[in-house]
């Protein structure tokens, strides 16, 4: 076959095979950052609370990102960008656990994309710089940012009313009294 044929195919096979073997380690990270966390968390409210957790989350990279794994010559910027990511990233599969009730969907979510980055910056080009690049790049950073935009116009990040307010609704309102 010719080159681009073989690359589409290595392509394919990485990002839909990969991305069903990774589901197993994404469904371990999710079942704990989304599964547990995101509940906890989002007693302080929906969006503060993936917040939160998007921050948390990219504390839990730097490690990586020091050792120059995602953002190579970049540490200072590449943490800055990693925790951005997270938080986006967050947003996103927060999400969809609200949406579907489910961590499976922001599993698969977090795997399809661990298996496209690795495809597209190791196989269908070569990153100069990760800092300007789609996916955890600034570039892939903003179209996140505009996705997030987008999703949090959904009444899902209402927060619902704490009881207090509730039983305050409850109460009988004094009627008026004549003189």
């Amino acid at each position: 076959l010719p080159e681009p044929f073989r690359t589409i195919i290595t392509g394919a096979q990485t990002i839909i095979f990969g991305s069903l073997v990774g589901l197993v380690i994404a469904f371990g990270e999710e079942q704990g950052w989304r599964g547990f966390l995101q509940g906890q968390l989002i007693r302080l409210g929906r969006k503060r609370g993936v917040l939160l957790l998007g921050l948390i989350w990219g504390v839990w990279h730097y490690p990586v990102i020091w050792m120059g794994y995602n953002y190579p010559g970049h540490p200072v910027l590449g943490t800055l960008s990693m925790t951005l990511f997270t938080v986006l990233f967050a947003y996103i599969l927060g999400y969809a656990v609200l949406k579907t009730g489910s961590v499976l969907l922001a599993a698969f979510m977090h795997s399809i994309f661990n298996q496209s980055a690795a495809f597209f910056s190791t196989m269908a080009y070569k990153l100069n710089d990760a800092l300007f690049s789609f996916g955890i790049g600034l570039y892939g950073l903003a179209i996140l940012a505009a996705i997030v935009l987008l999703l949090l116009r959904d009444p899902i990040w209402k927060d619902a009313p704490t009881a207090s307010v509730v039983e305050l609704a409850r109460e009988p309102q004094p009627q008026g009294h004549s003189v």
